[in-house]
């Protein structure tokens, strides 16, 4: 956005030299065409004249917007150089965000550097094209190889086998029901 602004606040202020320069050099000189064909004219006071004016009011009069116009050229030029810092600053964060999980969804990164998760991937192609990185997008997920970390395991279900004992009638111990002697004294657990 910013460097949008700043190069139509440069186109503007250029057209506007160039229209200052020929208001203020190219008309008067054509305008004295007619006369510079008289030997008898006085160049340096004629110049004098058009360019200058009595007190140097026609000067002050084009100096004024020259420099209004060069501050409005160094303006753009400052918000191009912002937006160009912005933009490096977001894809260095991006960068170093992917490198240092591998893996993150899609809103996760939008919400880490700044921006839309639309204008995320716009700025996902970019980076792409620009810098020559790899990193996929896979539904709404995005990963760089090499980076990614494993993937947290699904927990497994354990299933917890209930043995089940009686104990013994002479001495209680407990024992399994299916077992003939009893393991401590010898006797049927029954």
């Amino acid at each position: 956005m910013f460097d949008l602004a700043g190069r139509a606040m440069r186109w503007v202020c250029w057209a506007f030299i160039v229209l200052i320069f020929f208001y203020w050099i190219v008309i008067p000189l054509v305008n004295l065409y007619p006369t510079l064909s008289n030997p008898h004219v006085d160049f340096a006071l004629l110049f004098h004249e058009i360019f200058w004016g009595e007190y140097g009011e026609k000067f002050v009069s084009i100096l004024v917007p020259l420099v209004l116009l060069g501050v409005g050229l160094k303006a753009g030029t400052y918000l191009q150089e912002y937006e160009q810092k912005r933009e490096a600053a977001i894809e260095a964060a991006t960068l170093g965000y992917l490198k240092l999980r591998g893996r993150v969804s899609v809103s996760d990164l939008a919400s880490h550097v700044g921006l839309s998760q639309k204008d995320t991937i716009k700025m996902l192609s970019r980076l792409r094209q620009k810098r020559e990185v790899v990193f996929n997008i896979d539904q709404s997920e995005v990963y760089m190889a090499g980076y990614e970390r494993e993937r947290p395991r699904e927990r497994e279900t354990v299933k917890e086998v209930v043995k089940v004992v009686i104990p013994c009638q002479h001495c209680g111990a407990l024992v399994d029901p299916n077992v003939s002697d009893c393991p401590n004294c010898g006797a049927p657990p029954k």
